[in-house]
């Protein structure tokens, strides 16, 4: 992994969202959730 790989991979996690809460309710479909939990990471 080159240095300038690695900066950014560092800078990404240093800027992600650390109090995100996201509440579900009677979710029928498991690719729903998993669709949910996606979204939730790809935000931070």
């Amino acid at each position: 992994m080159t240095p300038e790989r690695l900066a950014r991979i560092k800078q990404v996690l240093n800027t992600r969202q650390p109090d995100l809460r996201v509440l579900t309710d009677q979710v029928h479909k498991p690719r729903n959730l998993s669709a949910i939990i996606r979204s939730c990471d790809a935000f931070g």
